[in-house]
């Protein structure tokens, strides 16, 4: 199926409880634990609807190329991808920065060692 291609982040399985936490602002585990919960009280309710579940997010993930994930404006796929606090956003972009600040440096140290060698 090609729903289950373009999982969330951090998903397992379909990536149902991933995409309803970074929706709701919860916490991926905790929502986990309540679908586990659903699933050993009324197995075949909340079994069928996380399956029927799973294939409606999937056919509306690839319905236009839209992905049902929220994400900060302006931030990339991997500097916020579902931080819901804000000062977990600006340690986001923090390490982005610290991460192609040290990018740089290698590049030019692998240049430096170039000009050496040769």
């Amino acid at each position: 199926m090609s729903g289950f291609a373009s999982r969330a982040d951090g998903a397992l399985l379909a990536g149902l409880c991933a995409t309803a936490a970074r929706r709701l602002g919860w916490n991926v585990w905790a929502i986990r634990v309540l679908a586990v919960i659903g699933l050993l009280l009324q197995p075949l309710v909340v079994g069928g609807g996380y399956l029927l579940a799973a294939v409606a997010v999937g056919w509306w993930k690839n319905r236009d190329g839209a992905t049902a994930q929220s994400k900060p404006a302006g931030a990339g796929p991997k500097e916020t991808a579902g931080l819901a606090d804000s000062r977990l956003e600006a340690r986001g972009r923090r390490i982005a920065e610290l991460e192609r600040r040290f990018r740089a440096l290698e590049r030019e140290s692998a240049a430096a060692d170039q000009r050496d060698a040769g």
